[in-house]
């Protein structure tokens, strides 16, 4: 399972690189069987990981131009996806081009995905609010699209 783990933003406040470490480091300590691959940009901290079936792949800084994004896209996460045998990519930055691997992308506020949206196999909203407006706004069946909600990180322990 490759996990898009990168954060193209500088505002680490726009980024889904919590919520998927924390979602997918929950899976694969639940799913020790499956072999789970981060792509991550090269400042990411590997102590979070907590899981032996996680590995953790740098790849190069993520770039908002767009000959950069068509590289990525088209071309460097296509072949990663080859490389690496994988079975699924999930990633709340947007799907790679056909690779015959079923891809999932992770949609919150960010609506800036659309031309993604009908590429992708599957849609998770991190609420019903963005999922219906997903729905109407690009006629994406609801069928299509899973809400999941963030969890709780586990620092938040109940005061006694």
């Amino acid at each position: 399972i490759a996990v898009d783990v990168s954060c193209p933003s500088k505002n680490p406040a726009n980024c889904y690189s919590n919520f998927m470490v924390e979602c997918f480091g929950r899976l694969a300590n639940n799913y020790p069987q499956h072999q789970f691959i981060y792509f991550v940009d090269s400042h990411f901290d590997d102590s979070v990981i907590t899981a032996k079936n996680i590995t953790v792949l740098a790849i190069s800084p993520y770039s908002n131009t767009a000959l950069r994004k068509y590289w990525w896209h088209k071309i460097k996460l296509p072949a990663l996806l080859k490389k690496y045998n994988a079975s699924v990519f999930v990633s709340g930055n947007g799907v790679g081009a056909s690779s015959g691997v079923p891809q999932c992308l992770i949609v919150s506020k960010s609506l800036w995905l659309p031309a993604f949206f009908k590429k992708a196999n599957s849609l998770v909203a991190l609420s019903h609010f963005y999922k219906e407006k997903i729905v109407h706004a690009y006629s994406i069946p609801k069928e299509k699209i899973q809400v999941i909600y963030p969890a709780i990180p586990p620092v938040f322990k109940p005061i006694h």
